[in-house]
């Protein structure tokens, strides 16, 4: 196992380095994996201290390969984080708490296979953190005045007013949802900061409502899918106003900017034409 941390503003680098046996033929003597243990506290002790401090606003990258030895090749998936508070868990701040637990909910969902028996060959990661949070909110976007039914992809005017900085206007392209003829309303939903807290049972896929269990991933392909699912979309959302208990539902994936985190939640109009 080998996670690196970066300083990208210093130029520093830490990286930590263990072996750990795999004691999975022998049903975890210990009541769990021990990589389960130790590559999250791997990732947290380098990421948490690799900036010499605890900053509370920073951005920043983490990318995992997990090798099994029953797949060719490695799982695979990398998330982004922006902070705005200081890290409440003791890992020395939010992106490094953040990356931890995204390492950590993938190797419990490996530990938890139940469909046949798995054996972690190699663990790697690399967290790259800048100070700064690279953060804008949505205030304004304008669609086309009109447009054809079934069109999915427009040039829009975005305005976007930078955390603790100027407003900037933008032409972007966006995807819409899929719209009926007529006057139509659009809601955009960006995504805000990531958080070091949350629902456990929930990071590690514990479900104490459900009366019959569940097998969980069927096959090596499923699990595949499970550990690089982690990579998450934290670009703007873009779905037809609702109401009721489903009005935070996410819609189709409209836009990303790759440096720069877009929050916030605005509506518009557009005129849809019949072809």
């Amino acid at each position: 196992m080998k996670i690196a941390a970066k300083d990208l503003d210093a130029g520093t680098e830490l990286a930590v380095e263990s072996r750990v046996a795999d004691e999975a033929a022998v049903d975890q003597p210990t009541g769990g994996s021990l990589l389960s243990l130790i590559a999250p506290l791997a990732v947290t002790q380098a990421a948490g201290t690799v900036l010499d401090g605890s900053p509370a606003r920073l951005t920043g990258r983490a990318c995992f390969s997990i090798g099994l030895r029953e797949l060719r090749r490695p799982l695979r998936f990398c998330n982004r984080y922006v902070s705005d508070f200081l890290d409440l868990l003791g890992a020395g701040n939010v992106i490094a708490e953040a990356a931890s637990t995204d390492l950590g909910d993938a190797l419990a969902r490996i530990d938890g296979y139940k469909a046949g028996e798995v054996h972690v060959t190699r663990v790697d990661g690399t967290v790259e953190i800048s100070r700064g949070q690279r953060q804008a909110f949505l205030r304004k976007i304008t669609l086309p005045r009109t447009i054809r039914k079934g069109t999915r992809k427009v040039q829009a005017t975005v305005v976007l007013r930078h955390v603790r900085g100027p407003s900037e206007t933008r032409r972007m392209t966006v995807k819409l949802p899929r719209l009926r003829p007529g006057v139509r309303k659009v809601v955009f939903v960006g995504k805000d900061v990531d958080f070091s807290e949350g629902d456990l049972f929930e990071i590690f896929g514990f479900d104490f409502g459900s009366s019959g269990g569940s097998l969980g991933p069927a096959n090596l392909r499923a699990l595949a899918r499970s550990v690089e699912g982690i990579r998450r979309w934290d670009g703007v959302n873009a779905r037809p106003p609702r109401r009721g208990p489903n009005d935070f539902a996410a819609g189709v994936r409209s836009f990303r900017d790759a440096d720069l985190r877009i929050s916030g939640r605005v509506r518009t109009t557009v005129r849809v034409k019949r072809r």
